[in-house]
């Protein structure tokens, strides 16, 4: 959703800085070490975002941007995979990795589809070209399908 409201570059940047949330998730629910290092990279990480989504504009007028909603939308993600991430940490130390990411992806499948479904968004497909396809097919295979496979048979 954040895509339909923002650019391709404003995503990929945005959602780098998850590793800053979930370094200071890990330190609040967790209690991690941070070190001044990370400290410094943490700031470091925020002023860049910061930058990014306010467009070097230090205003409330940052908001009439046309592509603000969309980056907040972007960062809500990578506040939630971060939440994910540390808040899965116990769940995922208990089973195997195939036990723990079939379920995941399956609801995350049935949450999308459901979604797009109540929204007629679904259409489309019918009319993709044969390159899109061949996207399509090389991310599922090669890209996920090949992750999971290293990441359940690899352990």
């Amino acid at each position: 959703m954040g895509l339909l409201y923002t650019t391709a570059i404003n995503t990929g940047w945005i959602i780098a800085i998850q590793p800053i949330f979930i370094a200071l998730s890990a330190r609040l629910f967790l209690g991690e070490k941070v070190t001044w290092r990370r400290i410094a990279g943490i700031l470091f990480g925020f002023s860049g975002i910061i930058l990014i989504i306010s467009k070097g504009l230090f205003s409330l007028s940052v908001f009439r941007i046309g592509s603000t909603f969309g980056d907040l939308l972007v960062l809500c993600s990578a506040l939630t995979w971060a939440a994910f991430t540390v808040g899965g940490r116990g769940f995922l130390s208990r089973f195997s990795p195939l036990a723990a990411i079939a379920p995941i992806m399956g609801v995350g499948c049935l949450i999308t589809f459901l979604f797009n479904s109540l929204r007629g968004e679904w259409s489309f497909i019918l009319h993709l070209s044969l390159s899109a396809w061949l996207g399509i097919l090389f991310l599922g295979v090669f890209c996920s399908g090949l992750a999971l496979f290293f990441l359940v048979f690899g352990s």
